[in-house]
């Protein structure tokens, strides 16, 4: 058995879920010895083969959520004295395992949200009452229960009106409503707790900033070429980082992150937030924040556009250490999203040719001929992902839409 007691690496507990660049980053760290943390339910997520080579490598924590976090916790802090072992610091990139892993590490004493963040990031009803709270508009909003609560909703804030549950993510079982006959048809079974929103009819913009002892170190700023759920109904499922800012938009988003993280009490860490806007960024309304980084390969984008290593940078700040920002490029890089279809996919178009359109710098396919898909209705569902390059968001644009036009996928 190894023993760790010598090691001079910074310790870090990582909470790890499902396959994700951050994770190889930080097993190729050299300053950091990752102490692993995962999911006995969530084992299908990894090859065998990875597995097997993580665990040969690397300490290795696998806890049960069945049985309760205390005695996990107290089990883990045995595993780590037999081993020489000694967390220092916390590092939880999964939004599904946030409250979970962030009471873990509470209860180990290692830097990490208090509960109230915790709660304010993962339950979209405390959330938005917290964002009002600390002087950030977001949508009006209700919580139902029953069809006639629902059908309420939708008078008193205005058809159309978006339902979501409180706790899930990527936009699962989130519908857009248009009247009471649709509502009507709407299952609201007990499984959550249910929100319904006004809808807003703005262009749909993300921030991600890295923060270090209570300041900001830096944002980057994604605009979604068609808002997320009209992506399910066929709209381009996209996201372009934007190099350069106006300083309307600048003042806009420098006032809401500053407003967020003095409000919230945010010290370390990363800051994904979801907001509307128009292209003035005179009207702003927040939608939904998470403290963990971003998804669908966002953080990507950021890289290539600014021409830095932003995983770097999140290491470095999950470990004490204030990263400095050095940026080599200037460009704009936007994710397409490939479609994808349920059923067996019977033809898609191969990566080699879809490398070969005007600004596509790299890819990847998700699936493959013969493979039987089933979606789950979640918002970063895709055949594949293509990262495209540009002098300017709507040049960026136009390109993916030019791959999509010749794009092939055919399912049985």
């Amino acid at each position: 058995m190894i023993n760790y007691q010598n090691s001079s690496k910074k310790q870090l507990l990582y909470i790890e879920d499902r396959p994700m660049i951050l994770t190889d980053r930080i097993l190729k760290c050299k300053e950091v010895l990752p102490v692993i943390l995962r999911f006995k339910h969530l084992k299908d997520n990894f090859s065998q083969q990875y597995l097997r080579e993580t665990e040969q490598k690397y300490p290795v924590f696998w806890v049960d959520i069945m049985i309760p976090i205390e005695q996990e916790a107290e089990r883990f802090l045995y595993w780590q004295s037999k081993k020489g072992l000694k967390v220092e610091f916390f590092l939880n990139p999964s939004e599904v395992a946030q409250y979970y892993a962030q009471t873990f590490a509470r209860y180990l004493g290692l830097p990490s949200l208090t509960e109230e963040q915790t709660i304010c990031c993962k339950n979209k009803v405390y959330m938005k009452d917290k964002l009002n709270e600390i002087g950030l508009n977001t949508a009006k909003y209700r919580v139902v229960v029953t069809t006639e609560e629902l059908i309420e909703a939708g008078t008193v804030l205005g058809w159309p009106i978006v339902l979501k549950p409180a706790n899930e993510s990527s936009c699962r079982e989130t519908y857009l409503i248009k009247n009471t006959k649709e509502a009507i048809e709407i299952n609201l079974h007990s499984q959550h707790q249910w929100l319904a929103e006004e809808y807003i009819d703005l262009d749909e913009y993300a921030i991600d900033a890295l923060v270090f002892n209570g300041k900001i170190i830096d944002y980057y700023l994604t605009k979604y070429p068609a808002p997320l759920l009209q992506t399910f109904k066929g709209a381009i499922n996209a996201n372009i980082t934007l190099r350069h800012i106006s300083p309307e938009m600048k003042n806009a988003v420098e006032d809401i992150l500053n407003k967020y993280v003095n409000g919230m009490g945010f010290r370390y860490g990363y800051i994904h937030m979801e907001y509307f806007a128009d292209e003035e960024h005179s009207r702003v309304i927040v939608g939904e924040v998470g403290l963990r980084i971003a998804g669908s390969d966002i953080l990507s984008n950021h890289e290539l556009s600014f021409g830095f290593d932003i995983y770097d940078a999140v290491i470095k700040i999950h470990t004490g250490e204030y990263p400095e920002l050095v940026y080599t490029e200037d460009r704009f890089v936007g994710n397409l999203l490939l479609p994808i279809k349920q059923g067996i996919i019977k033809h898609i178009s191969t990566l080699d040719e879809l490398l070969k359109f005007d600004g596509v710098i790299d890819g990847q396919l998700k699936v493959k001929e013969g493979q039987k898909v089933k979606l789950e209705g979640a918002a970063h569902e895709c055949s594949g992902i293509l990262l495209v390059e540009g002098q300017c968001a709507t040049e960026v644009q136009e390109r993916m839409l030019e791959v999509l036009n010749h794009f092939k996928l055919v399912v049985e």
